[in-house]
């Protein structure tokens, strides 16, 4: 973890003043204040596995989420990835398309964590959306072509 106690102090009474303040307005905050402890303080795009081996599931499952896309799993996933062991878990999230555009990277698991084949395409169509050279190309070509290549990328 690369931020110091005393940031941690700050960001744990941080995490208690937000989850009282909803629980006083009936609100939940369904994080764990481990995983989010956990989530801070580490490089963009970078996941250090070894780091997290120590977290139990539910702590694992928020963290992994707040590292990745910087927000909680949905109530949907929350129950989907209960089930998941942290391989299953990691696999999972690997899969989703924010994961392989984002360009992220799992250090220090066995298992190799790559972007499925779901993410990969997603990633690859985000490139190409995004890329200045294709639509200067793209706006060479005639307007029914072009219409036809922005339904594609709806």
């Amino acid at each position: 973890m690369l931020i110091e106690e005393q940031e941690v102090k700050v960001y744990s009474d941080l995490f208690d003043h937000v989850k009282k303040t909803l629980e006083e307005n009936r609100q939940t905050l369904d994080c764990n204040k481990t995983g989010f402890i956990y989530s801070l303080g580490t490089p963009p795009k970078e996941i250090d596995y070894q780091e997290l081996k120590v977290l139990d599931s539910e702590a694992f499952l928020s963290c992994i989420f707040l590292k990745c896309f910087q927000r909680l799993p949905s109530k949907e996933e929350n129950e989907k990835c209960s089930e998941m062991n942290r391989i299953q878990l990691l696999k999972y999230v690997s899969n989703k398309a924010s994961f392989s555009i984002r360009g992220i990277h799992v250090r220090g698991c066995v298992y190799n964590v790559r972007p499925g084949i779901r993410g990969r395409v997603f990633g690859l169509a985000a490139k190409i959306v995004s890329s200045a050279k294709l639509r200067k190309l793209a706006k060479k070509m005639p307007a029914g072509i072009q219409s036809k290549i922005r339904g594609t990328f709806r």
